[in-house]
């Protein structure tokens, strides 16, 4: 029996057909991804490093796989998974940071205490991850000490540019400094080092330092005895130096004469001057006794060496005792202004697994070494320790096509 339809008509039923087949694929539902935890997850990091979740969910409430850390692209290792559990979409595990010691990454957490994450899926495509540190009772190193100098900052003999604040003078100034009281003499020159008038070598009267570093003296014209101080400065009352340190060893002045009752005083000093205090962390070297750990603490002596350029901080720290010498860990960010050096060190830089346990971080140590009346120093020594707290959410990394 012959077909009723014509070949056109078949021709045209067989379109249909797969109009309506293209026309479902396109509107319809995509092919649904399975809701294992299987799969590989972009976890968002603070860090500086990428850190990817590699999961493998064997479906038995086991859960296996790794924390994958990188640099840039560049793997720097991974952490396995350590008890691992699923069921239901919910997960757990725990990580060791020692395990392997990565040191870079150590460097970057800031602690070495064990790591716990947890969480669930939220849709097919996204896992909303609880990540808390095992922080414990255990600190990181915190230490503060202090010491005296030999020779106090402001025993200094330098020039003491613009005296008065103005050019046209210089004048060499000499201070000796015992505990809080300072004493000297200022030797002024009208004119410039090829030639000029010198003023005979002036006590310093009154002079002291606060324990913040300001130093002030005054220096009295009267007892010029030929005149000319007074005469070149328009008033004769006593000259007034209150100074501050700046960058590095600088000390910046401000020079000012007493107003006098009946006397003309627009023409008198007001103005700023300068002046460089000793380079006491030129060639220094102090140790100090300092504790790390708690379960229990072990003594080391901090040896602190320095040298300075200008308000620049260059040396070493090492942490040593009878058995065993860790460092020398090189000076970073060195500098030295208002009476403060700063700089940090980092753990890191030997790779001794030893001292990051010792300390239970291998972030940089921030130190402070502050001058205090300008011959006490008080030194503060600090890591950075938080322990590690975030709620996020953990994209799936697509594979293949």
């Amino acid at each position: 029996m012959r077909s009723s339809f014509s070949a056109s008509a078949r021709a045209s039923i067989a379109i249909l057909l797969l109009a309506t087949i293209l026309g479902c694929h396109r509107h319809g539902d995509p092919v649904a991804p399975s809701q294992t935890l299987s799969g590989r997850w972009e976890v968002p990091s603070s860090l500086d490093v990428g850190v990817t979740l590699e999961l493998l969910d064997a479906g038995d409430g086991t859960l296996t796989g790794a924390i994958l850390v990188d640099d840039a692209g560049a793997e720097v290792g991974k952490y396995a998974i350590q008890g691992g559990t699923a069921a239901g979409g919910a997960f757990a595990f725990t990580i060791d940071p020692l395990d392997p010691p990565l040191l870079d990454v150590l460097e970057l957490l800031g602690r070495t205490d064990p790591i716990h994450f947890a969480g669930r899926l939220n849709t097919r495509e996204t896992l909303i991850l609880e990540i808390e540190q095992e922080c414990g009772d255990l600190d990181c190193f915190d230490s503060e000490t202090e010491f005296e100098f030999a020779s106090p900052f402001f025993t200094s003999n330098t020039t003491l540019e613009r005296p008065f604040g103005v050019s046209g003078s210089f004048a060499n100034l000499a201070l000796e400094q015992n505990g809080a009281d300072v004493t000297g003499f200022i030797s002024i020159v009208f004119g410039t080092s090829q030639g000029g008038t010198a003023i005979p070598a002036l006590p310093v009267h009154n002079g002291a330092v606060t324990d913040s570093n300001q130093v002030f003296f005054y220096v009295d014209p009267a007892e010029d005895p030929t005149g000319a101080l007074a005469e070149s400065l328009g008033c004769s009352s006593p000259i007034i130096y209150f100074g501050v340190p700046e960058a590095g060893s600088t000390i910046r002045f401000r020079a000012f004469q007493r107003d006098v009752v009946g006397v003309d005083t627009t023409v008198c000093v007001n103005g700023f001057a300068t002046w460089s205090a000793a380079e006491v962390f030129e060639a220094h070297r102090e140790t100090t006794a300092v504790e790390l750990g708690i379960e229990p603490p072990t003594p080391y002596d901090m040896v602190i060496s320095t040298t300075q350029d200008g308000s620049v901080i260059s040396g070493s720290v090492t942490f040593e005792n009878p058995q065993v010498r860790e460092g020398p860990f090189t000076i970073e960010d060195g500098r030295f202004s208002g009476g403060v050096v700063t700089f940090r060190v980092r753990p890191a830089e030997s790779g001794s697994l030893a001292l990051v346990t010792a300390l239970n971080s291998a972030a940089p140590i921030a130190v402070e070494m502050r001058i205090v009346g300008g011959r006490s120093v008080e030194v503060t020594a600090r890591q950075e320790c938080p322990c590690l707290i975030e709620s996020l959410v953990a994209p799936r990394i697509p594979v293949g096509l």
